[in-house]
């Protein structure tokens, strides 16, 4: 019985913590070696995350915005 392929963001993951290209692409023909289109997949996104750098590990929305509390500590909302 063969083997059921992993989840693609599974797959993903495990391929960036991969320290090489060799490492990664070894990994690769284990997990998806009767899953082509999947390999073509996680390769395409392995690509972007190289050329964008962190995309998907950033949070989606970044403000910048850092909150200074110590002007309110131990306060409630409502003594503001």
């Amino acid at each position: 019985m063969a083997e059921k392929p992993k989840d693609i963001k599974v797959i993903l993951a495990e391929a960036m913590e991969k320290p090489t290209a060799k490492e990664r692409s070894a990994y690769l023909d284990k997990v998806c070696r009767d899953a082509g289109d999947l390999r073509r997949e996680v390769e395409s996104l392995l690509q972007l995350e190289d050329k964008v750098g962190g995309f998907l590990e950033s949070p989606i929305f970044d403000m910048g915005v850092t909150l200074d509390d110590s002007a309110v500590s131990g306060r409630s909302p409502a003594q503001s």
